[in-house]
């Protein structure tokens, strides 16, 4: 027995080798790759103390009115690597977002090793046997999850960071719990059992998706093949589960009840309709992880209820309907309740974000990246099934040849699709090329890419352009606003500036702020002091200081005698008070 652990401990240290020097060198070309789209607020962290107070760490007011739980683990992680970093140079960002993603794919090839001996897989044959088999289904699975290419989206995507953690803290509740199950004594029980529980807070705290465990936990229990935990009833189980309970309550009552209305009204979706369009959308994912060509894979996919027949929706709620039943009826057949805990796996971890609650982004790679652990777990038990059931002599020969192409091919793709993330540019002309009727592709590339290149023209024509196919689009508004002013263009600068405040449903202090500035260019003084005011109100601190500089600039020129500006401070005076 020993000498087995110590094989295992070594063809895990092993397992860790290759995971990173795969990870590394499959991911190397990102390590240059400066921030995308909400990278950018991430990489700007400047130190530790900016999770300090603790209650920073816990609570954050997301601007929409509504405070959520701070995801303050990963905002520590990188706070951190801002501290080690020099400015500008991203490098310590994407060396640990490989690190953490292939620290994930080592923690899934030891879960799925573990949970197929949990559920007593393969029975029938001797330890060796079934221990060999555990090792090639578990190396599939690893292998998937660390190149498959749907993944590097997280894996390249600083503003990531949270996923990876909730994966890897989540991995390591299950591991602890499913080991705290299988102990006798209460020592070791106990130690087990608070590491799985110090560990799921982490994950909580990383990204409130980690709730989506307590129901595995709950199968994990409820389904082993072990005869001493069949004696386990349910309220004892609910004993065991009461502690991660009141984390669960307050991600759900707390974050997404809470935010409910404000969600619906700035997304413009109900929660049925949601519902039923990511019916459509889980589909679209399955498909992608069977065939994720690069040709394929959107950063921002054009996802909309009315590009889908009521028919086309129907058929997809059934479809996963059947699959999830399946699923649930698995799990009572001793020989298939790992593809059952697999397919239970996919759904619970993805309901989170393609449920009933309405996110602005309806379908995003990157959700993926826990619930493939799932699927990658169902794919690669089916081959094997299926290999055995072909080859009954070479079984693990034709299962390890099927697992060196597929995994050349996922590195292949991989290869294909990175040079996506190389620049701003790249990035979001091949998402105008997949989506060209989506608006925020443009928008983006516009107030962004083309804006950082000075490249003028190019920018408002970008913005003309997502305005046109979304003339709602507040951000859009205001980014050609301030293109606009600064080609000297101050009254259209202000037309857009409106428009954004009768679109922009929150944070507008700064559309207020710009409309100081563009009044004050005009010299329209008592709109100008309006503008700064209603953004200091908003407690901008910019709209305060515009307004003390062009309040005390007047009352110095009516001192020397100018009678105009002695009107608009008497003005400001009685709307004012005096300061």
């Amino acid at each position: 027995m020993t000498l087995l652990l110590r094989n295992f401990f070594f063809q895990c240290c092993a397992i860790f080798i290759i995971a990173f020097v795969v990870g590394f060198f499959l991911y190397k070309p990102t390590l240059d790759d400066p921030p995308h789209f909400d990278d950018e607020a991430h990489v700007k962290i400047e130190a530790i103390h900016s999770v300090f107070p603790l209650s920073k760490f816990f609570i954050y007011n997301t601007e929409i009115g509504v405070d959520v739980p701070h995801r303050g683990v990963a905002l520590v992680t990188h706070a951190l690597t801002k501290a080690i970093s020099k400015e500008g140079n991203y490098f310590y960002f994407h060396f640990f977002q490989i690190l953490f993603h292939s620290i994930n794919a080592f923690l899934v090839f030891v879960f799925i090793f573990k949970l197929l001996g949990f559920f007593s897989f393969n029975g029938g044959k001797t330890n060796d046997e079934n221990r060999t088999v555990y090792l090639l289904i578990s190396l599939f699975c690893f292998l998937l999850f660390l190149t498959h290419p749907i993944q590097s989206n997280v894996a390249a995507y600083m503003a990531q960071r949270t996923s990876e953690l909730l994966v890897m803290f989540s991995l390591l509740s299950l591991l602890f719990f499913m080991t705290f199950l299988s102990q006798q004594g209460i020592k070791r029980k106990g130690a087990y059992y608070a590491l799985s529980f110090i560990s799921f807070s982490f994950a909580i705290f990383s990204k409130e998706n980690a709730v989506t465990i307590i129901p595995l936990m709950f199968i994990l229990q409820l389904h082993t093949g072990e005869a001493e935990l069949k004696k386990m009833n349910s309220k004892k189980f609910l004993k065991i589960l009461l502690p991660f309970l009141p984390f669960a309550l307050f991600i759900i009552f707390y974050s997404q009840f809470a935010s409910f209305k404000t969600h619906t009204m700035l997304f413009d979706q109900t929660p049925a309709s949601y519902f039923f369009l990511q019916t459509v959308v889980i589909l679209k994912y399955i498909g992608l992880l069977l065939y994720p060509s690069p040709d394929l894979l959107n950063m921002d996919w054009d996802i909309r209820a009315n590009t889908f027949s009521i028919g086309q929706i129907e058929l997809s709620l059934v479809v996963n309907a059947l699959i999830f039943f399946c699923g649930c009826l698995f799990l009572f057949l001793a020989k298939l309740r790992i593809l059952g805990f697999a397919i239970i796996w996919f759904y619970a971890t993805i309901s989170p974000d393609s449920s009933f609650m309405p996110l602005s982004e309806k379908m995003v790679e990157y959700r993926l990246y826990m619930p493939a652990i799932g699927f990658f777990l169902f794919f690669a038990m089916i081959v094997w099934v299926a290999v055995e059931k072909i080859q009954k002599k070479n079984t693990l020969f034709l299962y390890t040849f099927i697992i060196l192409v597929i995994t050349i091919l996922s590195i292949y793709s991989t290869v294909k699709r990175l040079p996506v993330f190389d620049t701003e540019l790249i990035y979001w002309t091949d998402v105008i090329k997949k989506s060209p009727n989506k608006a925020r592709g443009y928008a983006t590339r516009g107030s962004s890419a083309y804006k950082n290149m000075n490249k003028i023209p190019e920018a408002l024509a970008d913005l003309n352009k997502a305005i046109e196919l979304k003339s709602d689009l507040g951000d859009a508004y205001i980014n050609r606003g301030v293109l606009l002013a600064s080609q000297g263009h101050f009254h259209k600068a202000i037309a857009d500036f409106k428009h954004a405040l009768e679109y922009k449903k929150h944070n507008t202090s700064y559309v207020y702020l710009n409309l100081g500035a563009m009044y004050f260019s005009l010299y329209d003084i008592e709109n100008s002091l309006a503008s700064f005011h209603k953004a200091c109100e908003m407690k901008n601190k910019h709209g305060c200081e515009g307004f003390d500089k062009l309040y005390y600039a007047l009352k110095n020129s009516c001192d020397v005698g100018d009678t105009k500006d002695c009107l608009f401070l008497d003005q400001a005076i009685e709307k004012y008070g005096k300061k």
